[in-house]
């Protein structure tokens, strides 16, 4: 049993254990989201698909739920079973995070609509700061909800309080979860390759890294 300790704790052997739970559970989580995938290949993105992509956005939210699941029990156990953990968290967080994504999806495509009518239209241009303003800080809450949802059994009031509370008090990490977002979206649309593959879950991973003090703070001041 030592022996195999050994082996498992050699650098070489984490890494390839790594990459291979990155690879399977982004294979599933676009498998999951292969409707979404489908749809950006066979629409052009205007307004007229604007319904075709909402729709097909919607099985996102439970999957990166699961995918914040998988990584976080990653981060924390150094260990996972690929696909009985992510089938786990997918189940688990389904009904939630399904309720808070729907609300999501509903602010984030109302705010680009508007968004391209105050760019076609110069009467409405003053309303571009603060439509983008509302748009980036639910992307910030968003950012925080999952992997919350991912983690916590607690009601959709209090995803929402939570995440808005730490979206100031940990402005930090507020900025980094945009940043790895950010990054996120170039690889996905701009940036085809192999590295595209392993790029949900390293995203998701690193997001649940840089959360630990916020979990630290609601395990010891909001749970109690």
């Amino acid at each position: 049993m030592a022996g195999y300790r050994d082996f498992e704790d050699k650098p070489i052997n984490k890494t390839l254990s790594y990459i291979h739970w990155f690879f399977i559970s982004s294979i599933y989580f676009f498998i999951c989201n292969i409707i979404f995938v489908l749809s950006l290949f066979l629409f052009d993105i205007k307004l007229n698909n604007m319904v075709i992509f909402f729709i097909a956005a919607i099985p996102a939210g439970p999957s990166l739920t699961a995918l914040f699941y998988f990584t976080n029990k990653l981060v924390y156990d150094k260990y996972v079973d690929t696909t009985r953990d992510f089938i786990k968290g997918y189940k688990r967080n389904a009904l939630l995070s399904l309720k808070f994504w729907m609300i999501f999806l509903i602010i984030l495509f109302v705010g680009i609509f508007d968004l391209k009518l105050c760019f076609s239209n110069g009467n409405f241009l003053f309303l571009i700061i603060p439509l983008s303003i509302i748009l980036i800080f639910s992307i910030c809450i968003c950012s925080y909800a999952l992997p919350i949802i991912s983690k916590y059994e607690i009601k959709i009031f209090d995803v929402f309080k939570l995440s808005f509370y730490l979206s100031f008090k940990k402005p930090l990490n507020t900025f980094v979860n945009i940043i790895i977002i950010s990054f996120f979206l170039y690889f996905i649309f701009y940036s085809p390759g192999i590295m595209s593959i392993f790029i949900s879950s390293i995203s998701c991973y690193l997001i649940q890294h840089n959360l630990k003090s916020s979990y630290l703070f609601i395990d010891n001041k909001y749970l109690k």
